[in-house]
């Protein structure tokens, strides 16, 4: 007999569970889940569960960006203002951290450190839009050289998930 858990409510990512589904994907139940963005989706108990599936798809993971996308992120733009005006683009305008959305007070902030890595300096996949009061305690948090993804990644994890306690 299957053990079958209720996951209704539960969020995964941007995925609200809302019920399950008679739907079956390689025997896993399929869940009718809700995005924070609005619309609703079919997904696998396993793709929730693992983090497989975080959103309906407007959510784009800057590590994993969608194959369109890929040349864009990796082709390095000339000059540092129209990098600027890219990263905020990529990220719609909005702090990856907080979520904050006043423009007075974004940055485009280079995750790989710009003074050590002078391929990645103009590479849109290497920053991420993020507010004053983020970027200061991610200094805070790492100082101002020889920052990494992997520093960035956790300090970013851990960021929102001191928000859900």
């Amino acid at each position: 007999m299957a053990y079958r858990v209720d996951l209704t409510g539960k969020k995964f990512g941007r995925l609200t569970a809302i019920e399950p589904t008679d739907e079956r994907r390689e025997g896993r139940v399929v869940w009718r889940c809700h995005c924070d963005c609005g619309k609703d989706v079919m997904v696998d108990t396993h793709s929730l569960k693992t983090g497989n599936t975080k959103s309906c798809g407007c959510l784009v993971d800057p590590k994993k960006p969608r194959e369109d996308d890929r040349m864009k992120l990796l082709q390095p733009v000339l000059d540092l203002a129209e990098w600027t005006k890219r990263v905020f683009e990529k990220d719609s305008f909005t702090c990856q951290r907080c979520g904050s959305k006043d423009e007075q007070t974004l940055v485009a902030h280079h995750v790989c450190t710009y003074g050590n890595n002078p391929k990645l300096r103009t590479l849109v996949g290497n920053g991420t839009t993020l507010c004053l009061a983020c970027q200061r305690d991610f200094y805070h948090c790492y100082g101002r050289g020889n920052n990494t993804e992997r520093q960035f990644e956790r300090w970013l994890r851990l960021g929102r998930d001191a928000k859900r306690i």
